[in-house]
C-alpha cells in the first residue's frame, strides 16, 4: 500500500533541480566543517544550514551551481545528470552530429537542437575535463553581455574558472587536446543548411533540451520508482549505502582511457595525510561523509581508500589533534582500488 503523503513529498522532490542527500553534507556532520563552498557559490545565497539538514530557501534559481562545487555531493542535479549529459554528447559525437550545449539565457529558443542546462557555472571540473578531452569538437555557446542580462550573472565566471581548472589537470597530464569551443554567436556554430542536415538528431536531443523545466504529471515511472524506493529506505540506512561520487567516476572514466603519467598530480583535489601523533580517537572514521576510512581494530590502524575520498577535508577540521592535514591527490591515488595506512600510530598509554 503506498503511502500518499509520502509519495507527493517524493515526487515534489524529484521535480526540483537539485536532490539533496543531508547526511553527506559536511556542516550537517559536524558544526566545525570549515566548508562554505554552496553558499559561496550560490548567486543568490539561498543556501542555509539548520541542525539537521540543508535548507535552501524558495529564492533559489535552480542554477545549479552549488552541485558543481559539493566535495561530497550532498547537492546534485537530479535530471539530467552529467553521466546523462555524457552518454548523449558521446553518442551525437561519435555519429558526426554537431554538439552545442548553451544555457537558457543564451539559447533563447532559436537552437532547437542544442543541450540546454540552466547555467553553464552548474559545470563541474570533471565535466569539462572529460569533454575538453574528446575526439571530437564541442561548441560551447555563452555571450557575455546575455550571462550579465540574467539574474546569474556569475555563471559564465564560474564556468571560465572551472574550465581553467581542467585545462591545468590536462597539462599536468601532458594532453593538449581541446575539444571544447567557446563561442559567442549562434552563427559560428552552425548555418542554415547544416541546421536542416541535423533534423534527424533533433528528436534525440530534444529529450535533453530544456529537461530542467518543472514536469506537470506524474509519470507511472515515478510512482514505480518511489515504490522501489521504499523497499530500499526499509532495508537500507541512508548512511550505511555505498557512496560512489558521480563526479570521480567520470574523471576516472576518462583517465582510464588517456594514456597517462599515474604520478601526475590532479591540482584542486585532495586527500588526507598523517602529519602528527594521532590519538586514535576515530572520530574521522565516524563522521567521514563518503565512508572512505575505516578503522583496523585488529592493529590499530586507520585505512584510507584513495579512490573514494573526495577530498572534503571534513577529517582534518574535525581532528582534535591536528593531525590530518589534506595534500594533491595523484592519478594513481584516484584510480587505485587499493586501501592505504592513513594512521599507523598505536595510542599512547
Amino acid at each position: 500500500m503506498i503511502d500518499v503523503e509520502k509519495l507527493i513529498d517524493y515526487v515534489s522532490t524529484r521535480m526540483k533541480t537539485i536532490a539533496i542527500k543531508h547526511s553527506r553534507c559536511c556542516k550537517v556532520i559536524s558544526p566545525l566543517s570549515k566548508c562554505n563552498l554552496c553558499y559561496d557559490i550560490c548567486p543568490s545565497k539561498a543556501i542555509n544550514h539548520d541542525d539537521d539538514k540543508i535548507v535552501i530557501l524558495e529564492s533559489c534559481y535552480e542554477c545549479g551551481m552549488c552541485a558543481a562545487v559539493c566535495p561530497t555531493e550532498a547537492l546534485s542535479i537530479q535530471k539530467p545528470t552529467e553521466f546523462d549529459l555524457l552518454e548523449e554528447i558521446e553518442k551525437a559525437g561519435h555519429s558526426d552530429s554537431k554538439i552545442v550545449l548553451t544555457c537558457r539565457e543564451n539559447n533563447k529558443g532559436v537552437l532547437q537542437d542544442a543541450i540546454v542546462i540552466p547555467c553553464l557555472g552548474s559545470l563541474s571540473v570533471e565535466f569539462l575535463f572529460f569533454l575538453n578531452t574528446l575526439e571530437f569538437p564541442i561548441y560551447i555557446l555563452s555571450s557575455e553581455v546575455n550571462c550579465q542580462s540574467c539574474r546569474i550573472a556569475k555563471g559564465r565566471t564560474i564556468y571560465f574558472e572551472q574550465l581553467k581548472k581542467a585545462a591545468i589537470w590536462q597539462q599536468n597530464i601532458n594532453n593538449t587536446v581541446n575539444s571544447i569551443n567557446n563561442v559567442t554567436e549562434i552563427s559560428s556554430i552552425i548555418n542554415s543548411k547544416e541546421q536542416s542536415n541535423d533534423k534527424l538528431d533533433i528528436g534525440r536531443r530534444q529529450l535533453f533540451a530544456n529537461v530542467f523545466s518543472s514536469v506537470k504529471k506524474i509519470p507511472r515511472l515515478t510512482i514505480d520508482s518511489f515504490s522501489a524506493s521504499q523497499k530500499k529506505a526499509y532495508n537500507n540506512d541512508e548512511n550505511n549505502l555505498v557512496f560512489h561520487s558521480f563526479r570521480l567516476q567520470i574523471l576516472k572514466k576518462r583517465l582510464s582511457i588517456i594514456n597517462i603519467n599515474e604520478d601526475c598530480v590532479l591540482d584542486n583535489l585532495f586527500q588526507p595525510f598523517h602529519d602528527k601523533k594521532c590519538f586514535l580517537c576515530k572520530a574521522c572514521v565516524i563522521l567521514c561523509p563518503v565512508n572512505a576510512l575505516i578503522y583496523e581494530q585488529s592493529n590499530g590502524t586507520i585505512l584510507l581508500k584513495t579512490d573514494k575520498c573526495t577530498g572534503c577535508g571534513l577529517c582534518v577540521d574535525i581532528c582534535y589533534n591536528k593531525s590530518l592535514k589534506l595534500k594533491t591527490k595523484t592519478v594513481k591515488s584516484l584510480l587505485s582500488k587499493q586501501v592505504t595506512e592513513l594512521i599507523v600510530d598505536k595510542p599512547e598509554a
